[in-house]
């Protein structure tokens, strides 16, 4: 009787052991996922600002809304796997009302009007929407420094950058996430950091 409740004792004991390992194994593999997707989301990050500080339309859009979709599911590493973050797509709004509701943060709805707007440039991803329906497009660092001017009656979709709201949305990603952004910047080199860092108001880089 002794010696079955001692074999049991350490059987148990075991699988414990295996179920804390198969823990750690499993929140090290989402970790290093997520440092790959907030380290693509930035490269995306510094090519968008890139672009957009060139006056590149509609590509500095394209680049922006990357890499906020890699923010993102950066951010859902933790709880998804790689079918789920998949299943999400690529509408911003969609994840956006998901990081909003787990955050539970009311000062993040200052960046609804930001990911609807860059949402937008989903469509355009490729040139049949622009050569159909024509295209209307600023680049600013600030909200309402450059207007989109509407012609009367005008039936072109217009689409907007704001460099600030972008460089914030970032920010309050990487803050919710736990990630120290210098992890990343810091491989950054020479013109990358530089374009980057100019005129980036959210200063955590």
């Amino acid at each position: 009787m002794k010696m079955r409740l001692a074999v049991g004792l350490v059987a148990t004991v075991a699988v414990a052991r295996a179920s804390r390992a198969k823990a750690r194994n499993k929140m090290k593999d989402w970790r290093g996922l997520q440092q790959l997707y907030f380290d693509i989301a930035l490269q995306y990050h510094v090519s968008a600002r890139f672009a957009a500080i060139s006056g590149l339309l509609p590509v500095s859009g394209n680049l922006f809304h990357h890499a906020l979709e890699m923010y993102l599911k950066g951010y859902f590493c933790k709880d998804l796997n790689e079918a789920q973050l998949r299943n999400l797509h690529h509408n911003l709004r969609k994840l956006w009302r998901r990081f909003k509701a787990e955050v539970a943060d009311q000062s993040l709805n200052q960046f609804d009007h930001a990911i609807a707007q860059l949402n937008r440039f989903e469509r355009i991803r490729y040139p049949e929407e622009i050569e159909r329906l024509g295209l209307r497009a600023s680049i600013a660092f600030k909200k309402g420094d450059v207007a989109v001017k509407t012609p009367p009656k005008s039936q072109e979709p217009s689409y907007e950058v704001t460099i600030d709201d972008l460089d914030a949305l970032a920010k309050a990603i990487m803050e919710n996430s736990r990630i120290n952004p210098k992890f990343f910047t810091n491989r950054l080199k020479g013109d990358a950091l530089t374009y980057l860092q100019q005129q980036n108001k959210a200063v955590i880089w």
